[in-house]
Parts: structure tokens; sequence; C-alpha cells
């Protein structure tokens, strides 16, 4: 059993005599039903132990603002207390637009959603309801441009998180919505413990200069995508310039110059047969030996001379073109290759390029 106990208009004393959980499980209806929000809180307050915060519209139309805290566990008889304090009622005529009303409107957007005091820098935090069924109050707070800055530190990715620290201060902000009607912001966001791209929008609240409302929606799949149509367009250009480079090309390598992956980017039909590895993880040590089967003996000690990791990187730096001449078994016959390597900026860093196209191309 579950009572409530009025005193005055200000404090309710609610009371189970079983933990909240086991009592949440037994009456799963009351989750659905009028004073849903009330029932959350004190799930939430039983769960953690924290104070919690809620808005919450009642039939006549007015809004709600409270608080609940857990203050008494009787251990004998597994009576838990909880303290529910109605901070302020505001009647259906003098109500205007509130957190909640905004939060619930934009809740299938964002999942985090701020309003903030910009004078005083009060804030509500809302975020996604676990259930699917809109949002939920997760805080209440102060100092909202600081404690971000905190939240940063722990919950932005890394490589995000300074870029994201200098621009999202309270100056940069209100100047850029003045400016240009909104502050827009996407950064990676630590979710569960995975980088996901989000987007961040601040906005003034129409008809109220005093406070801005901030949504952070999740971009990830958009970003995602767009990244991978912009490497892939990359890489085709890359393809088609070195094509037209090689003109008559055997093979293509794409290498880390770093680590030394590679794979094979393409192969004409004769190279193919020769049995050579597509792909692998030291691309110099394993050419040195996979030529000599097909690299003519008297050019087999002048291309390993100059055919080392060593060679490559100093002869491609700022943006030249390395090129090494040798005969190469090609079918049943050896023919003069020309093998060309340079260095070209991708989307998640450079990539060494190697290719080998016959010489009688080179005119």
């Amino acid at each position: 059993m579950v009572s409530l106990e009025f005193d005055g208009e200000d404090v309710k004393i609610v009371r189970c005599n079983k933990t909240f959980r086991e009592f949440s499980e037994r009456f799963p209806e009351l989750s659905k039903t009028a004073g849903s929000e009330l029932f959350q809180a004190l799930g939430m307050c039983e769960l953690d132990g924290q104070m919690v915060f809620w808005d919450e519209k009642t039939n006549d139309g007015s809004n709600v603002h409270a608080m609940v805290k857990r203050i008494m566990d009787n251990p004998v008889n597994g009576v838990a207390a909880f303290v529910v304090v109605v901070l302020e009622i505001k009647p259906k005529e003098e109500r205007q637009l509130t957190y909640a009303d905004v939060a619930q409107a934009l809740s299938s957007d964002y999942v985090y959603l701020y309003y903030v005091d910009i004078e005083s820098e009060k804030f509500v935090e809302y975020a996604r309801d676990e259930r699917g069924r809109g949002i939920s109050v997760e805080r209440h707070g102060e100092n909202f441009f600081e404690e971000s800055k905190k939240d940063a530190r722990d919950y932005i990715y890394e490589g995000d998180r300074k870029e994201f620290i200098q621009a999202f201060n309270r100056e940069n902000v209100l100047s850029t919505i003045d400016e240009q009607g909104a502050f827009v912001h996407t950064y990676r966001l630590l979710i569960e413990g995975t980088p996901t791209f989000v987007n961040m929008k601040a906005v003034r609240m129409r008809s109220d200069d005093r406070h801005i409302i901030i949504g952070v929606s999740n971009v990830d799949a958009q970003m995602r995508q767009q990244e991978t149509i912009e490497r892939l367009k990359a890489e085709q250009t890359t393809y088609s310039r070195i094509s037209a480079l090689m003109g008559d090309y055997i093979v293509i390598y794409t290498i880390d110059p770093d680590s030394g992956n590679y794979m094979e980017y393409s192969a004409s039909e004769a190279f193919s047969k020769i049995g050579v590895p597509k792909a692998g993880v030291d691309f110099f040590a394993d050419s040195q030996e996979n030529v000599r089967p097909v690299i003519h003996p008297d050019d087999l000690e002048h291309f390993l001379s100059a055919f080392s990791k060593e060679q490559i990187l100093e002869n491609t730096k700022g943006g030249q073109v390395y090129k090494i001449q040798y005969r190469m078994k090609i079918g049943d016959q050896y023919e003069m290759v020309s093998l060309r390597t340079g260095v070209v900026e991708e989307a998640d860093g450079p990539q060494l390029i190697v290719g080998v196209g016959r010489s009688s191309v080179e005119g």
C-alpha cells in the first residue's frame, strides 16, 4: 500500500511498505495514469537516493513545479518515507509556456534539452524518457556554462573537447544567437562510451529574451553516411587520377605510411595471376620478398636498394612523386615497368599510393 498525507498545500509524505521497485512491479499501471510524473520521480529517488525535481500539469490546467527526496528507511518493517515539496503552482490563467511544454513538443527530435535563464544561469535539463513516453527532468542546476564546461571533460569525445569548450561560453553563444538567430555546434558525445555525433542548437525563447532553449540531437547516422559518401568520392577521385597518371596500369596499392598496412586497390588480370598478396601489415617488408621471383635478376639489386620505406618517404615529401624503373615478368616475358609513388591526403589521414604501369606509356 502507498499512502499520501497532506500538510497544508506544501508538503506531502509518501510511505510504502515494500521497496519502491517491488511496488512498481506490482502496480505497473500507475506509470501510465494521471500522476505518473510523481510516480516516476519517486522511482528515480528510490533507485539513486538523490533529490528529484519535476513539472506536471493538473487536471484544471495548472502547472505544478515540485521536488521529492527520500528521508528515511525503517529496516524492521521495510517502510520508506519520501518528502515531496510543491515549490510552485501556476494557475491555468496565469500559466505561460513552461519548460515541460517546450521539452515535450521537441522531445521527438532531441535527446537532451536545456531551459536556461541567461541572467541567473539557472537551468533545467531534460532527457528522453527511456520508456519512450517523451521526456523527463534529469536535473535542475545553476551556473549553466560552468557546469557545461565540467561536463565536457567527462562526456565529450577527447578530440572535440577543446573546440567545444572554446566555443560554448556565454558570450559567444549569446552573440552568435543575436547575430545569426541561433548557435549551432556539432561534436561527438560519449554515449555509453561510444563517440556519437550530436548537433547542438541554441535559440532565444520567443517573447522572452531572458531565456534560451538548447537542444542536443543525435545526428550520428547522418554524419557517418556523409563521411562515407565523401570518402568514396575522394577515393574515386584519387583512383581516377592515378589511373590517368599510370595509363596502362598493372597494379595500384594504398598504404598507411605509419603502420605499413596496405591493400591492393586495383590490379590487371596478368598481375593477379602472379599470386602476390592483396593485403598485409608491412608493405615494405612484403614487397622486398614478393618481387624477387618477378623482377629481372639484373634489376633486382637496384630495386631493393631504391624501394625502401626510408627512400620512399624521403622522396615523396612536399607532394613529390618518386619513380623507379625496372624489368618485371608479366606472363611469359619481361617488360619494362615504372613504379610511381606519392602521398595523398584523405579524410582519415595521409595515404601512400604506389602504382606500377608499363613504361611504354611514359613517352
